[in-house]
């Protein structure tokens, strides 16, 4: 059985500071191989990679949406997050992650968003993990 105890743990340490995505799907692959024992080791694998895709996708449309509702530009967001507007077109596109450092360099509002939106991404993935028992 999953325990909700490590989740919920790893999901408060993710409100509270910048989530560090890789830490979170370390404890929950840990997680994992007490519930899966059903799955083999290459699906769990598997599985566990959607999850993270799932989530960094899922803060890119995110961040993308905040962005739009707050009325800024790619280069204005950029700039309060320390870093060149070609680089915040690649994390909108996908073609790199949102590092950690700069999600604290996020506007409170966008953060708040992009962080909720992970979250919620994990919580579902959980669900669907649950399923497969």
């Amino acid at each position: 059985m999953l325990r909700s105890a490590t989740v919920a743990t790893s999901i408060r340490a993710s409100r509270q500071s910048p989530p560090d995505f890789a830490h979170v799907f370390l404890r929950l692959r840990r997680s994992y191989n007490i519930v899966a024992r059903g799955l083999n080791q290459s699906a769990l694998d598997d599985f566990c990679r959607g999850c993270y895709i799932s989530v960094v996708d899922r803060i890119t449309e995110a961040l993308i949406e905040a962005r739009k509702a707050a009325k800024l530009t790619q280069r204005q967001l950029a700039e309060q997050m320390g870093i060149g507007q070609p680089n915040l077109a690649d994390i909108e596109r996908g073609r790199r992650p949102l590092p950690r450092e700069r999600i604290a360099k996020l506007p409170k509002e966008i953060r708040r968003r992009v962080i909720d939106a992970a979250i919620d991404e994990l919580r579902d993935q959980i669900t669907e993990l649950r399923a497969m028992r």
